[in-house]
């Protein structure tokens, strides 16, 4: 019996896969449909699954950066893909040994069937190839708890349950929202997950960092952002460009580019995060020279940009049309 985990954010998709599993009941069993992957890579974390059959192309991580990131560390399950013929293979040497793709995101009946043998097929001789990491590893599960409460897939009320059961390190006090991304890097190539090996490491050495300045939870927010949720209740609010600037500074040890911050004007309670790192994101996109003062961020330098005298000119007059 092989366990099963259905990725998709296409319901249709996924209860037509269930559907036909459902007829071979005595071979598969489905452990859980994730309609997102990053509840999904949770799932591949605590339950580890035989095989996990999604779309090669999906939102948050492909199943690409998912793969890159389980394989060194030996947790990786096959991987059936779902794609169609107008969509590019994943690239990578590596991800051959643990994928078979079908060219359909509806498969029939007979390619699902065939795609699943070939995977086990496939197991098999991979088990004395693939490296062998049986270590649970609690640093990344409590990163993408935290991180599918900070983007709303799990509701306010299950953070507050991890609240009463000790899961979430900060309690229920209010928090200030820290979000970086890397400086020089588009946002749209860059991921966390997919190109540190030794994200784990850096989850703990960042709680020993920030304890002195209270209880923190850290885990990475769409990809890109490193997200630190830090306790208020200080006497003065922190200085925030010796703490960005030491917070990078320590980052540089394990390979992390200089990143830039956004940061909430004051510590939030637990149902206002999701919506915060909500805006602080759309802050991000939003440049300093075309911002009101009541938006324009706590890092400022960040958003600096150098025009020329007829830009200004030529915005200036639009706000006085405007007016």
């Amino acid at each position: 019996m092989k366990s099963i985990l259905i990725i998709s954010n296409i319901y249709s998709q996924s209860q037509h896969i269930k559907r036909i599993l459902e007829n071979y009941t005595d071979r598969y069993s489905v452990i859980g449909i994730a309609d997102n992957s990053v509840l999904g890579m949770s799932i591949i974390e605590s339950s580890q699954p035989d095989i996990v059959i999604m779309p090669t192309y999906i939102t948050f991580w492909n199943a690409a950066d998912i793969i890159n990131y389980l394989l060194p560390r030996g947790l990786s399950p096959q991987f059936v893909l779902l794609q169609e013929e107008h969509e590019p293979n994943p690239e990578g040497s590596t991800l051959s040994s643990v994928t078979v793709t079908i060219p359909s995101y509806y498969p029939k009946t007979a390619e699902l069937i065939e795609a699943l043998e070939a995977s086990i097929v496939q197991e098999e001789e991979n088990k004395s190839e693939l490296p062998v990491n049986g270590t649970y590893n609690p640093a990344i599960q409590h990163s993408l708890e935290v991180m599918e409460l900070l983007m709303g897939l799990t509701p306010v009320h299950t953070g507050i349950a991890q609240i009463e059961f000790g899961r979430l390190r900060v309690g229920n006090e209010d928090c200030w929202v820290i979000l970086g991304i890397p400086k020089n890097i588009e946002k749209k190539s860059f991921n966390f997950f997919a190109q540190f090996e030794n994200l784990e490491a850096i989850f703990e050495a960042l709680h020993s960092f920030l304890s002195p300045l209270g209880k923190c939870e850290v885990c990475i927010y769409r990809e890109a952002n490193l997200c630190i949720l830090l306790t208020g209740g200080q006497t003065k609010e922190p200085d925030w460009k010796i703490f960005c600037e030491s917070l990078n500074h320590f980052l540089a040890h394990f390979g992390v580019p200089e990143l830039t911050y956004e940061i909430s004007d004051f510590p939030l309670p637990l149902d206002r995060w999701p919506y915060q790192c909500r805006f602080l994101i759309k802050l991000r996109e939003h440049r300093f020279f075309y911002s009101p003062p009541f938006l324009q961020p706590k890092m400022i330098r960040a958003y600096q940009k150098h025009v020329t005298q007829n830009q200004i000119h030529d915005k200036l007059s639009a706000v006085s049309l405007a007016v």
